[in-house]
This record gives structure tokens, C-alpha cells and sequence, in this order.
């Protein structure tokens, strides 16, 4: 089974777990145990890992969408519990990153467009925006799903890059959005844009914001997915 499970995230989900400003999610059943993102804090962030019975030694694969603190805050404590992990990261790391990465002794890199980082699993490369971010691309039981940190190049545009990597309009999108401060009106537009595209199913979370996610529930209907801190989401589910 692939699926995909929030251990950190501002959005509370499942009693018992700490939440915090910041995103980032474990995902299973692909060739490699992958983690997105690291959230703000890496004490949170492993708090919830062993509180959810998840093994921070088995990840094998970190991929950052930024380099945001809520996002990337929590690497260099994470990684010092998983050194043999692959990292791939943005292009244009803050240098004090890229000091904190290197004095774990983890290797980092980029990745292109399109590069398969295991099997199942691609990369959106690094997207210009308001700040440089990349999605991650998982096949699923319906169609590719797209994970977005934040979206600052848009969620449109990143929801398009995605299905233009994969070949096919991406099926499910999960992860932050970045909506917060958006107009009500502007995020009804947005959400039926990305209805006509060809999105079937969306699982809002973190930097959403509760408007926003009220507007994509009404849009999406059946097509919602719960989010929030501790839960999870079937990737391969077919029916």
C-alpha cells in the first residue's frame, strides 16, 4: 500500500501530536521511504514521527520544496537521525542552510525536471515564483498526484508543470497552498480552474488557510480529502 501520512503541519488532525507553523509529510510504499519537507522544529517533528510509530532510520529519501524555515527548520536535527538518507533540495539554498545540511555530513543535490528520484517518483525541478520551490510527482491508483509545500509559483501553475512532467492532467494535489490571503471570490475562480484542468481530488493543509479550504470543500465535493497533522492518505486506491 502507498500512502502518505502529516507529521507536521498548523492544521490539527489526529489528537495526541504536537502541531506547529510548517509542513511536511512522510510518504511509504514506494520503492523508497521518502519525507517532504522537515516542518520548523526537528524535536516537533521526531515527537511525531515515534508518536505515529514511524521510524525517523528508515527514511531513505528527504526532498525540500524550499527553503523556507517552516519547511526546511527541522532538516538538520531529522538528518542527524537518518545520515545514510539522499537529500534533494531546490535550486538557490540560503547559504546558512547549506552550512547546516553540510555539517550533518549528509550529501545534497538538485534534481531536473522530470528526474525520477525512485521508483514512482518525480521531481517538478526547481520553479521560479515569488521564491523558488519544487513539487514532488507519485503515481497513483487514478493518476499522478502532485505534493506542494507551499505552491508560491501557484498552485495553477506548479498543478500544470506537473501534469506536463508526468504526461497525463494530475489527478490528486496535496500539500499547502498558499490561499490564506486570498479573496473568496478569487479562490472559488481558482478552484473550478483547477476542476476544468482535470484535478479530481484535493487534500488542502498548512498554509491553505480555513476560507480557503471551506471554498475547495464545497468546489470538490467528494473529490475533498481530510488533511491535518497525523493523517493519512491512501496513494494507489483505485476505486
Amino acid at each position: 500500500m502507498k500512502d502518505l501520512t502529516v507529521v507536521f503541519d498548523n492544521v490539527a488532525g489526529v489528537p495526541g501530536l504536537i502541531t506547529g507553523w510548517g509542513f511536511s509529510a512522510l510518504i511509504r510504499g514506494y520503492e523508497k521511504t521518502i519525507l517532504f519537507d522537515t516542518g520548523a522544529d526537528g524535536q516537533t517533528l521526531l515527537s511525531n514521527l515515534r508518536a505515529l510509530s514511524l521510524d525517523p532510520g528508515s527514511i531513505q529519501l528527504v526532498v525540500l520544496s524550499h527553503a523556507h524555515s517552516d519547511h526546511a527548520g527541522g532538516l538538520p536535527e531529522l538528518l542527524s537521525h537518518a545520515p545514510e538518507t539522499e537529500l534533494i533540495v531546490p535550486e538557490g539554498l540560503p547559504r546558512r542552510l547549506e552550512e547546516a545540511i553540510e555539517e550533518t555530513g549528509v550529501r545534497y543535490r538538485t534534481a531536473d525536471a522530470g528526474e525520477e528520484l525512485a521508483s514512482g517518483v518525480t521531481t517538478t525541478g526547481s520553479l521560479q515564483g515569488k521564491h523558488i520551490e519544487q513539487g514532488l510527482i507519485l503515481t497513483g491508483g487514478r493518476g499522478p498526484i502532485l505534493v506542494t509545500g507551499c505552491a508560491h509559483p501557484g498552485v495553477k501553475a506548479m498543478l500544470l508543470e506537473a501534469g506536463g512532467v508526468a504526461g497525463e492532467p494530475v489527478d490528486t494535489i496535496v500539500g499547502g497552498f498558499h490561499l490564506h490571503a486570498f479573496r473568496r471570490g478569487n479562490t472559488r475562480s481558482l478552484a473550478e480552474e483547477l476542476k476544468e484542468l482535470g484535478l479530481r481530488a484535493i487534500a488542502p493543509s498548512h498554509c491553505t488557510g480555513e476560507r480557503a479550504t471551506t471554498i475547495l470543500a464545497e468546489v470538490f465535493r467528494d473529490g475533498f480529502i481530510e488533511s491535518g497533522l497525523g493523517r493519512s492518505i491512501i496513494l494507489d486506491d483505485g476505486s
